[in-house]
């Protein structure tokens, strides 16, 4: 698999404080393959958070995400109060979701054809905290 350069943009709020490392706007920079997790991950996430991660690759390359751990709240009312989504963008600008879940999964693999994906992390005051979650991406030819 080759690696081609890309982008990473982030945002994440807490009801206390900005999460991320300087301020609320997103960041970007140069990527090739890398990690992206849950704030405080391996440790307990916060309460009341609302995460962004855009994964953006050149349109000659399609994204591989590998979720290795996967440990929120799990439904309460059949209504997941912690969760990940994970939503691709294509050539053709189309959006599809990739995953979206609570509770704990195992290992897993998502080989997307999109040039785009993004990621939301979104945290309920009523729930109880969790591990969180760790992902590595890569772009592929």
């Amino acid at each position: 698999m080759l690696c081609i350069a890309g982008h990473i943009n982030s945002r994440c709020h807490s009801a206390a404080r900005v999460l991320s490392s300087s301020s609320s706007e997103y960041h970007e920079m140069v990527v090739t393959s890398g990690f992206v997790s849950s704030p405080n991950y391996p440790h307990v996430y916060a309460m009341t958070a609302d995460c962004w991660w855009t994964l953006t690759v050149q349109r000659t390359q399609t994204l591989r995400l590998t979720l290795y751990d996967f440990e929120l709240a799990v439904k309460t009312d059949n209504v997941c109060r912690d969760y990940l989504r994970i939503t691709g963008t294509d050539v053709s600008s189309s959006e599809v979701t990739v995953f979206e879940d609570c509770g704990s999964r195992g290992l897993e693999v998502f080989d997307t054809a999109a040039i785009r994906v993004h990621l939301y992390f979104h945290t309920d005051q009523s729930s109880q905290a969790h591990r969180g979650f760790l992902i590595h991406y890569t772009g592929s030819v």
